[in-house]
């Protein structure tokens, strides 16, 4: 918006989530981490599983996600070390974006959010502990 009143066009261009490139690009994601998720648990155990979900959030929690609950599902990881490997990609995902507000945003927003930041991160390792101790 302009000041005086007069809408501005915006240059933002917002894709459309149900596009073949869009689907073909989310498969592939997913396949990669399914992959690496399967790899690393077979090669080096769950702590290589969990250094792969924390690597992949970078990148995307859904595919994360969506590897954890198949895993879980047929058996080959167990319930909480499936909620474990979401956790930590939320908590890879949560920290870069807030990487991207220290770059871009204003002071203000910047002490909000390490605000917010410091309280999710203090939730997420509560519950990873709690995880881990039962």
């Amino acid at each position: 918006l302009k000041l005086s009143g007069e809408i501005q066009e915006s240059n933002n261009k917002f894709k459309n989530p149900f596009s073949i490139v869009e689907v073909f690009q989310f498969a592939l994601i997913y396949i990669v981490i399914f992959v690496l998720i399967k790899y690393s648990q077979n090669e080096i155990g769950i702590s290589g599983v969990y250094i792969i979900s924390l690597i992949s959030g970078i990148i995307d929690v859904d595919a994360v996600t969506f590897s954890a609950a198949s895993l879980s599902k047929n058996g080959t990881i167990f319930i909480n070390q499936a909620s474990i490997i979401v956790l930590l990609a939320i908590i890879s995902n949560t920290f870069f974006k807030y990487m991207y507000i220290l770059i871009f945003a204003n002071n203000n927003l910047k002490k909000e959010m390490l605000k917010v930041f410091f309280i999710n991160l203090a939730i997420f390792l509560s519950f990873i502990f709690f995880q881990l101790i039962l």
